[in-house]
């Protein structure tokens, strides 16, 4: 930094780690960044600063001028072009962490119009010494993810992790009840003593085919516990058990060879201690890439060829290098699993399992991933430029982090469009964050994938996508968990304070029997019991698609009484649907800026009047005014 800039210049957000004696800009790294143009970094680049010459410099790089270009109206000429980028200057990861350049549209694109690149000083160089505003990479792009490199990168992250954070358990932990023992030349299953106490690792994976997976079961118990035939060991376990060997864990958790399957006892006692075996592990790794167990972790990836650097004019020690594109919202807190997403991610079971972890390596199909409670990384940065759904998540169970019940609703609707082999397993495979959150204290009792504390605004999940409800009984209707499908809870989630919304239930008691006695495991039975304002409709049933929820029309005998039209929270038959006649419509509040009624049906019962919830009905300021004309306001209504 040329000492004639004495000002705060663009670049100022760069320079916390400098020296005031050697950086003038240092006295100013503490002000908040803002987004500039790229013709403001040419100026003060003219006025003399390297740091702003660098970043102009290399933003004008051909290929990478083609990337952030691709965020501008096709019809802008070049000058334009350039003036419409808006850029932002980002020091993430763990400090001193890597310098990442975002660009995007000044004119209001969304973060999927954003561009990233690092930029960041060649590692063949030494780095400078009077501003230290650019650095090295502490990990790059890599063509193999089970090169030497990759497993330096990880025992990194490991040291930083256990020197810089809370994140690991404090003092070996107690062996879950069996566990793989790895040797050099050999493995076998190890029974542990009780109060057994060593490091051990898990495992996160995808079984395919149960048939033709490699599974403890009562026929081989004995015999595995001598030796396991290496041969026999599907590729993704060989590959873990490499993995530990190289860091040098003994203990590998392997839920299909840890817990004997076809035999429901075992199956029940362990399935329901998933939060202390995967929440005590040393390390969980995760073969992200892999469709089933023969699938393995380790890929060839070829991204240090698609994404080469490029070394900026004029400052022939510094390189940029773009980032793929929104390569990881998986792991960001604002987005839901996809049909794009890693095989691994859309497994219902994983996710808790992520959560749950203390520490994480993901086996990808071009890189590794490391998330932990405290950061996240990978070798293209893409994790670093996300608000980071773990450690949004951890965070909300102490008083510095959102409050609990609006970051669970993140919870929910990622949960909701994962895949389960059996539907059975709905409410089990969330158990073990609820568990978690239960011993932090904060949320209030456990309800059937809800919490007490703000329960009125947990009620308001909707539906966006075909639904079904299982026949066998998984959770009472008012429970997200009772549909099987996609949900959402729209702007509610993100209200944190309530500012703009508006309940006007008021929820006298809830009250849920399950298998466990803090309320999580297979759930018997749950109900509501409220007080509001209510009106009796008549349901028409108006379209019928296949496959998919009918439109019903509700009507009321009072003739300016307008007909709202709302879909039930599952998909039904034609013949189921013409059946419903008659349901109660039920205000809940404005909900930041629905007013919104929960539709609700009668169901049968040797106990008193009870409803089941249909659906949920959004409505405008009018219907609402003529709603409030003809309610009433009830007390004691049961919902089950």
């Amino acid at each position: 930094m040329n000492s004639a800039i004495p000002l705060a210049c663009t670049c100022r957000s760069l320079h916390q780690d400098c020296d005031a004696e050697t950086c003038p800009q240092k006295q100013y790294s503490r002000q908040p960044g803002d987004n500039f143009k790229l013709s403001e970094f040419r100026e003060n680049a003219e006025r003399g600063c390297t740091t702003c010459s660098a970043i102009y410099n290399a933003l004008s790089v051909e290929p990478v001028k083609r990337v952030w270009r691709e965020t501008v109206d096709q019809g802008d000429d070049a000058s334009t072009a350039d003036q419409s980028i808006s850029i932002e200057l980002m020091r993430t990861g763990e400090r001193p962490g890597r310098v990442v350049i975002r660009t995007g549209n000044s004119y209001g694109s969304n973060s999927r119009g954003w561009r990233h690149f690092n930029l960041f000083v060649h590692a063949n160089v030494p780095e400078s010494k009077s501003c230290v505003a650019l650095r090295k990479l502490k990990c790059a792009p890599i063509d193999k993810t089970d090169s030497a490199e990759s497993y330096r990168f990880l025992r990194q992250w490991l040291d930083e992790c256990n020197d810089l954070h809370q994140c690991a358990v404090p003092e070996p932990p107690s062996l879950p009840k069996r566990v793989l023992r790895l040797h050099q030349d050999r493995v076998h299953l190890h029974i542990s003593r009780e109060h057994e106490k060593a490091r051990y690792a898990t495992l996160s994976h995808r079984w395919g085919s149960f048939d033709e997976s490699f599974i403890l079961d009562l026929t081989n118990l004995e015999s595995l516990t001598k030796n396991i035939d290496w041969s026999t060991l599907p590729k993704t376990a060989q590959d873990a058990i490499e993995i530990c060997r190289r860091l040098g864990i003994e203990y590998l958790w392997i839920d299909a060879l840890c817990i004997i399957q076809r035999y429901k006892p075992d199956w029940d006692d362990q399935s329901e201690k998933m939060c202390t075996i995967y929440g005590q592990s040393y390390l969980n790794i995760a073969a992200m890439d892999s469709n089933d167990s023969r699938g393995g972790c380790f890929r060839s990836t070829g991204s240090d060829k698609r994404y080469p650097p490029h070394t900026v004019p004029g400052h022939p020690t510094l390189q940029i290098q773009q980032q793929p594109h929104f390569t990881h919202l998986d792991f960001g807190s604002n987005y839901a699993t996809s049909s794009a997403s890693p095989p691994l991610l859309r497994r219902g079971w994983v996710l808790q399992e992520r959560l749950l972890s203390p520490r994480c390596v993901y086996y990808g199909k071009d890189e590794l991933l490391w998330e932990c409670k405290a950061c996240a990384d990978c070798f293209c940065g893409g994790t670093n430029v996300i608000a980071r759904f773990k450690d949004v998540h951890h965070r909300s169970l102490t008083e510095n982090g959102d409050p609990l019940p609006f970051a669970w609703m993140r919870i929910t609707e990622r949960y909701s469009c994962l895949d389960l082999t059996r539907d059975s397993d709905r409410a089990i495979a969330l158990s073990g964050i609820a568990q978690e959150v239960v011993a932090s204290g904060r949320g209030g009792k456990y309800l059937a994938g809800l919490w007490w504390d703000k329960l009125a605004y947990q009620l308001v999940w909707q539906v966006s996508s075909t639904f079904r409800r299982p026949k066998e009984y998984i959770a009472p209707s008012w429970s997200w968990l009772s549909v099987f499908g996609k949900i959402d809870y729209g702007q509610n989630r993100m209200d944190y304070q309530a500012a703009w919304s508006r309940i006007a239930v008021a929820i006298t008691d809830a009250a849920v029997l399950a298998s466990k006695p803090d309320g999580t495991g297979k759930i018997r039975s749950g109900s509501l019991l409220l007080n509001g304002k209510t009106l009796d409709m008549e349901a028409e049933v108006i379209a019928v698609r296949k496959g998919g929820r009918p439109r019903i029309q509700l009507t009321h005998s009072k003739p300016y009484i307008e007909y709202p039209v709302f879909e039930p929270d599952y998909i039904m038959t034609p013949k189921e649907a013409v059946a419903i006649e008659k349901v109660v419509v039920l205000y809940w509040g404005r909900i930041v800026y629905d007013e919104t009624f929960m539709v609700l049906r009668e169901v049968p019962s040797d106990a008193g009047v009870a409803y089941e919830r249909f659906g949920l009905l959004k409505a405008d300021d009018h219907w609402t005014r003529q709603f409030h004309g003809v309610a009433k306001s009830r007390t004691d209504i049961w919902i089950v």
